[in-house]
């Protein structure tokens, strides 16, 4: 992780394209927690959930679902 948003949202130094051809398989972990796939938007997730996704800025990002994702992940 490189810094949260102002939201709590962490991201990270990985950019889009460092990624090539995203694996349906991507796991993203953060301690013990793990966040099985990628979505494409935060719509795709239900209240509180945990989200991975490829934020404006072009990084991988780790969300909560109307939450904060530092603080909730610690």
């Amino acid at each position: 992780m490189l810094y949260a948003d102002h939201f709590g949202n962490l991201i990270t130094n990985i950019h889009r394209s460092d990624l090539g051809e995203i694996p349906g398989s991507l796991e993203v972990t953060i301690g013990t927690h793990r966040i099985r796939r990628l979505v494409s938007s935060y719509q795709e997730g239900s209240l509180g959930e945990s989200l991975a996704l490829i934020g404006s800025s072009g990084f991988l990002e780790v969300a909560v679902v109307q939450g904060n994702a530092g603080a909730q992940l610690g």
